[in-house]
């Protein structure tokens, strides 16, 4: 019989699951700005986002920009790919000796990913070691994500949709390889949150119900092991909903993203 823990889980999966797969039809129809943080692209970057096939990009939600420099032939998982627009960049910068994987549990959104790699790879003039993968984030080594594999993991506002996020960053720190970074971008609050906001489906879907605290997040990151947390940059979340923003006024609650870098 599954325990109360895993209901949970298996009851924010669907509804992540569907609220991503098919409630949302772009990123204009979230409730937030999450999708237009981040910090200007390098104009490698720029560049790139210039090949990437419309629909990929029309199916992006993200909160930041989790790139690095210096990613030439490495081996590297996006957590939470969605339509895939975040590894058909890292595929292009890290070049024909590097490989990318994404990893998504959306139906809908793996279908966009994958159906645009060969006009991808049309724009760019030669084939990237792409490839998307279903599965779930806190069962990696289940679709062939062997520990101590990969260099460089990437995440672009995912993490805080997971319910055990403990489980999340234990499985990425493992299969990271010694020295490996994990570069992602998330939602975080000044304050643990109120149950009421915490188990609000859209909240949890529009990527706040689920926002763990600064500190909350550095502990269990230091608890699994990582080292060298640095924060990358932080955004104000602006919430374009009236009644939300009067209930997070009345509990005294602010949202914001941040980059973070760590390293294994």
């Amino acid at each position: 019989m599954s325990s109360s823990k895993e209901k949970e889980n298996i009851n924010v999966r669907e509804h992540v699951k569907d609220y991503y797969g098919k409630s949302l039809t772009t990123s204009g129809d979230l409730i937030t700005n999450v999708c237009k943080l981040g910090v200007k692209p390098t104009k490698e970057i720029i560049e790139t986002l210039k090949l990437i096939p419309d629909e990929v990009k029309n199916r992006f939600y993200g909160c930041g920009t989790p790139f690095i420099d210096n990613v030439k032939d490495l081996t590297v998982l996006d957590l939470g790919s969605g339509s895939g627009r975040d590894c058909y960049v890292m595929a292009n910068l890290v070049g024909k000796n590097g490989h990318v994987i994404g990893v998504d549990m959306t139906d809908e959104l793996l279908e966009i990913a994958n159906n645009n790699i060969e006009k991808y790879e049309n724009n760019l003039g030669w084939k990237p070691n792409l490839e998307f993968r279903k599965g779930y984030i806190e069962e990696l080594n289940k679709i062939g994500i062997n520990n101590n594999s990969i260099d460089l993991c990437i995440s672009n506002c995912v993490i805080n949709l997971t319910s055990n996020k403990k489980n999340v960053l234990t499985q990425i720190y493992n299969v990271l390889k010694l020295n490996g970074r994990f570069v992602f971008s998330d939602t975080y609050a000044n304050r643990k949150l109120p149950d009421n906001v915490r188990n609000d489906p859209k909240l949890v879907g529009e990527c706040l119900g689920g926002s763990m605290s600064v500190n909350e997040f550095e502990e269990l990151a230091k608890d699994i092991g990582f080292k060298n947390i640095e924060k990358k940059n932080i955004n104000d979340i602006n919430i374009n909903d009236e009644f939300l923003n009067e209930k997070f006024n009345n509990n005294d609650i602010k949202f914001f993203s941040i980059t973070y870098k760590l390293k294994k």
